[in-house]
């Protein structure tokens, strides 16, 4: 819209840190839309001409996000393969240990996980469980997330906290938690660029069985994998 002429920033990399991009701002949108440009520390400022440095610069950058990125997932691995929790949020069922927060203790939903398998193992199909479970008014996992940590607080969520849907209840019946396993890395990304999340072949998984305890046991959940119900 025309409405910004400067725009200033501490160094390129608060830019950002995707050479391509950032090059694609500072040569073409920004001359184009005469804005002039100034990252202070690296001495850039469009309006004294150009930079010979500063693409130089961009790629720099970009290496040090890449190098970031590596070290953060190389961390993670070691804790994975340390069998600990990693997510941002325990799985339906489960807390957090008081006394280790990278380990997993049932809580009073644990009862809602013993019973969906249950049904599956009767052969009641992932619909028809969510919906006996709203029927009884039992809390969809979004609505217990919002209660206890105040997220997920969209419309739906809080209009219908009993609304289970049979995605949900199939993500529980596929999920190698609730026997005792800790699974890491069955989605993730292309690349330290893309924020796409995508599923991983089984072989890039990570699985460390008896991690906690388990809300179903391994002969109930295998069968049910072999259902067509899921």
């Amino acid at each position: 819209q025309r409405r910004v002429r400067t725009i200033i920033v501490k160094d390129l990399s608060r830019l950002g840190r995707n050479y391509l991009e950032v090059g694609r701002y500072t040569e073409v949108i920004f001359p184009e839309n005469k804005v002039r440009f100034i990252a202070i520390t690296d001495g850039v400022d469009s309006a004294a001409g150009d930079n010979e440095f500063a693409p130089f610069k961009n790629i720099i950058n970009e290496w040090y996000a890449k190098d970031i990125s590596r070290k953060v997932k190389s961390a993670f691995k070691a804790k994975a393969l340390r069998g600990e929790y990693t997510g941002a949020y325990p799985p339906y069922g489960y807390d957090r240990d008081p006394n280790d927060r990278h380990k997993l203790v049932p809580n009073q939903y644990a009862w809602v996980i013993k019973e969906i398998f249950q049904m599956a193992l009767a052969g009641k199909s992932c619909s028809i469980i969510a919906k006996e479970l709203g029927e009884k008014q039992v809390l969809r996992p979004q609505a217990y997330l919002h209660e206890k940590f105040g997220t997920f607080a969209s419309d739906i969520v809080l209009t219908y906290p009993y609304a289970w849907d049979h995605s949900t209840v199939r993500a529980i019946l596929m999920n190698q938690v609730y026997i005792g396993n800790m699974v890491h890395f069955r989605t993730g990304t292309q690349n330290f660029k893309s924020k796409k999340m995508i599923w991983k072949p089984e072989t890039d998984w990570v699985v460390v069985e008896g991690t906690h305890e388990a809300l179903v046991d391994a002969e109930t959940f295998w069968t049910v994998q072999e259902l067509s119900l899921i």
